[in-house]
């Protein structure tokens, strides 16, 4: 029974994360999750998070491990064995990260292109534009050339014209 609650939650990450890295976008996720943003060092609740998150995942404070503790030999090399569960609790705890970023790059890859897609939309039912006349390689262009040439209807349609933003989808 041991071996198989042990090693079970482990082939449903390895299948998530087969899932995961399959999906569109999720390159994105992953980028985002290993570029540093050095000025959270300086952030105490990112500290406190953290250091809350280990005790949850190392279950440090819960009796039971203090009477489990009771039960070892007392040639029992604890620290050692303290060293092995923190590697594999950090080695978990950052593939179960890898996992859920990828999914959560898809998830933003989905909402950004989303956006963009409205706002095109929007822009040819706007102003009558031809299928395929915009794009998302030319969307900056087109708005600043429909702005130059159709101020005021532009004007108008401005309060529905979203900034679409992959950096702003991966932040929330």
């Amino acid at each position: 029974v041991v071996y198989v609650t042990a090693s079970l939650p482990y082939c449903v990450l390895i299948i998530y994360l087969i899932r995961g890295l399959t999906l569109h976008g999720a390159v994105n996720g992953l980028v985002y999750m290993f570029t540093p943003k050095l000025e959270q060092l300086s952030n105490p609740k990112a500290w406190i998070s953290a250091a809350t998150q280990i005790f949850f995942s190392l279950g440090l404070g819960f009796g039971s491990l203090i009477a489990f503790a009771s039960y070892n030999e007392p040639t029992n090399n604890c620290e050692r064995h303290a060293i092995i569960v923190s590697l594999i609790n950090s080695a978990t705890s950052i593939f179960a990260s890898i996992v859920t970023f990828s999914i959560y790059g898809f998830k933003a890859t989905f909402n950004y292109e989303s956006c963009i897609n409205k706002v095109i939309l929007l822009l040819l039912n706007a102003f009558d534009l031809e299928e395929g006349s915009l794009t998302v390689d030319n969307l900056s262009e087109m708005k600043d050339y429909l702005m130059a040439t159709y101020p005021q209807e532009y004007a108008q349609l401005a309060p529905q014209i979203k900034n679409c933003s992959l950096e702003a989808e991966l932040d929330t």
